[in-house]
């Protein structure tokens, strides 16, 4: 065609035109159609979701026995025959700054790594932090105290009384979810990075 030429629409361009969007509309109601017929698959979908809920709540459940376990061997390395009470519990001895060589960094409940969790709460007191941690390890969460200040990922000078270590933030959502359930609305999930 040459430029400045126009070309005419054809009665035969019309009809394709119009076939192809009754094509496309009518894959589109097809699709739609589909959609709503995957009663098996939803049903299978849903199941799929709740045996995953379950595993996660049992690998959450043993996260916590191997945190209870190593600290119950960290207690019995320092020669004590039991450990503390919740409420007494003092934060990890042992951890320090190895950059200094001392001691000066305040130890904390953290396992280590990095992982997602619930914050429970930020306070500017350990013994505040440590209130809350034992209150909240009494309505069944598997609560902490970490030292902010020991973690890029965080604002320093805070105890944080947070809940679990997990590697996926789904997993940190439900226990924010759970945590919120038990009263403490202002839980969030968070990444911490040591």
């Amino acid at each position: 065609m040459r430029r400045g030429t126009t070309r005419k629409a054809t009665p035969t361009r019309r009809a394709s035109g119009s076939s192809a969007r009754r094509a496309v509309a009518g894959g589109l109601s097809s699709v739609l159609l589909l959609g709503g017929c995957g009663g098996k698959d939803e049903q299978a979908s849903e199941e799929r979701i709740q045996r995953e809920r379950a595993e996660a709540a049992v690998i959450a459940k043993q996260d916590e026995r191997i945190k209870q376990l190593q600290r119950e061997q960290r207690d019995l390395r320092r020669g004590s025959t039991r450990p503390p009470p919740v409420a007494e519990r003092t934060p990890n001895q042992g951890k320090s700054d190895s950059s200094s060589g001392a001691s000066s960094r305040p130890s904390d409940d953290w396992p280590g790594g990095s992982a997602y969790t619930t914050i429970l709460a930020s306070k500017g007191s350990e013994s505040e932090a440590q209130r809350i941690q034992a209150a909240a390890s009494g309505r069944g969460l598997d609560a902490g105290v970490l030292y902010s200040t020991n973690y890029r990922s965080l604002r320093p000078g805070y105890w944080v009384v947070f809940s679990g270590t997990s590697s996926s933030k789904q997993d940190a959502d439900r226990r924010t979810a759970r945590a919120k359930a038990l009263g403490y609305g202002g839980a969030y999930p968070r990444f911490v990075s040591g």
